[in-house]
């Protein structure tokens, strides 16, 4: 770090801690990030200098959304847990401008030696998860469960399909960087084995995420490449179905078209979070508050299910939780970092990973609430903000 300043090598120190804590653990996010928050604003108020707020409008205008969705109806959480969420918007504020004040090369190359380091550290201890069912971190827990032959990873975390979203954002969001900087032959063995952790985490929506990603790049950029990908990938679909693991099934059914016991879990959900928007069109019925009222919802819509959870879909979750309008703000807000990750892909490889790695998400939020998890959303905006300080 020779001729970085104290506050660029502290900043340094802390964004790359913070890269190793997107991908293990929650609360050294919430302290890093906000350590960083708080340096950012020291260097504000000394300066008079106030950043761009990217996207402000959406995003006030959600949280106006959401403020009335709890006002206007019976409490269910409280009003500053729900607003609470935005949390997000400040970070989203603040953290381009400590990435602006240490980027370089230097900081890029040490960026992503952590950043896939941590990833492939996450993808090895995940694998060994699924074949051993043996959570080292959290062995009471037994948050690795076990389903026909294999075992579900959580990664460092605590829950699969948080982890699916998580590390699947972040294997695609650093892929066309690391294949850009490293040597080809490792870079392909890393993402094989990335890919096989998302394949192993069993949550279709994040394998049909990651299908659409990478056939939408493919589709533009090397439209040679794009047949064979479909090709290559129908014959693993049907190779894989053809397996009596828990994979294999999922496999089968959505090539067959079955509704399993989790889809039809979803699908009662669904129709319960789309009653309650038909009922609520306009603020929704408090953004965290459907789950409470799901049972009310299930029996006036004849529905036998004691499953009760959040929406499992991002769209259905701002719909029936605040309302239309802030679904609208957050077409908005998405839209506006595909834009800003399309007009930056041709001057480095950030552009067109994080455009693939939103793409990912927004496929996905079809059936889980992914940007709703708060270590996902952490990746999100960690990504955001590096699109932000590019577009700068």
């Amino acid at each position: 770090m020779a001729g970085l300043t104290l506050r660029q090598k502290w900043i340094t120190a802390v964004l790359l801690l913070y890269v190793v804590a997107l991908h293990t653990s929650m609360a050294a996010m919430e302290i890093l990030v906000w350590t960083l928050c708080l340096t950012v604003i020291v260097r504000l108020v000394r300066d008079r200098e106030w950043p761009v707020f990217t996207a402000w409008m959406p995003i006030l205008g959600m949280i106006v959304c959401t403020a009335l969705s709890v006002l206007l109806n019976p409490p269910g959480r409280g009003f500053w847990f729900q607003l609470g969420f935005f949390r997000w918007a400040i970070i989203l504020w603040l953290l381009p401008y400590a990435l602006r004040e240490v980027w370089s090369d230097e900081f890029e190359r040490k960026l992503l030696m952590v950043w896939v380091g941590m990833c492939a550290l996450c993808a090895a201890y995940a694998l060994f998860q699924t074949c051993t069912g043996i959570d080292v971190i959290r062995p009471s827990a037994h948050v690795v469960s076990q389903s026909r032959g294999i075992w579900r990873p959580v990664g460092f975390f605590s829950r699969s399909l948080a982890f699916a979203y998580s590390f699947g954002f972040s294997l695609i969001a650093v892929s066309l960087p690391a294949w850009r900087r490293w040597p080809k032959w490792w870079t392909v063995a890393f993402l094989t084995i990335g890919l096989f952790t998302v394949i192993a985490t069993e949550s279709r929506g994040a394998w049909i995420g990651l299908l659409a990603a990478v056939g939408v790049f493919l589709a533009i950029e090397h439209r040679k490449m794009f047949g064979v990908f479909i090709v290559v990938a129908a014959a693993s679909a049907l190779a894989l179905s053809q397996s009596q693991t828990e994979i294999g099934v999922k496999v089968a059914n959505m090539l067959s078209g079955t509704l399993d016991h989790s889809s039809g879990m979803r699908w009662h959900l669904w129709q319960a979070y789309w009653q309650m928007w038909k009922e609520h069109p306009w603020f929704g019925v408090g953004l965290f508050q459907g789950d409470l009222i799901v049972p009310n919802y299930y029996h006036q819509l004849g529905i036998q299910e004691d499953f009760v959870s959040n929406a499992h879909n991002v769209y259905l979750q701002w719909l029936a939780g605040a309302g239309i309008f802030s679904l609208l703000f957050f077409f908005w807000v998405s839209a506006t970092f595909l834009i800003n990750a399309w007009k930056i892909r041709r001057n480095g490889p950030w552009g067109w990973s994080v455009l693939m790695a939103q793409i990912f998400l927004l496929v996905g939020g079809f059936t889980e609430d992914n940007f709703f998890t708060a270590i996902t959303l952490h990746m999100v905006i960690f990504n955001w903000s590096i699109l932000v300080m590019l577009d700068h």
